[in-house]
Order: C-alpha cells, then structure tokens, then sequence
C-alpha cells in the first residue's frame, strides 16, 4: 500500500468507493465569518491592501472574496 492509497483510506474511512465523490472537499473555501469580517473591514475604511496583510493573502483575493 502506497502512501498516497493509505492517506486516502484514512481520510475516507468508512465510505464506499462510489460514495468518496459525496464527500466534501476538505479545508476548501472560505469561511463566512472570514468574508464579514473582511466586507466590515472594508466599509469601516480599510484598504483592500491593508485587509489582505490582515489575512495573509493578496489584495486580489479579498478583491474575489472566494478566495480569502
């Protein structure tokens, strides 16, 4: 067993093999107190620049808002 199959059995412990397509993408997206946090930050006066610096991450993706 490889590395790869054994993170897999690991992570979709328990499901089928047509079931592992149902299951949600791990740690994907934003979360949504991430994005209000950002638009109140941006209507408080904040630069989209300085938001970025604030999270980690570039001023387009406060910009795209998914990608936060």
């Amino acid at each position: 067993m490889n590395i790869k199959s054994a993170l897999k059995a690991v992570v979709f412990e328990g499901f089928s093999g047509t079931n592992v397509k149902d299951v949600e993408k791990i740690s994907r997206g934003v979360p949504e107190k991430d994005k209000l946090q950002a638009l109140v930050l941006y209507a408080s006066g904040f630069s989209m620049n300085r938001i970025a610096q604030r999270f980690g991450v570039s001023a387009t993706a406060v910009l795209k808002g998914g990608t936060l």
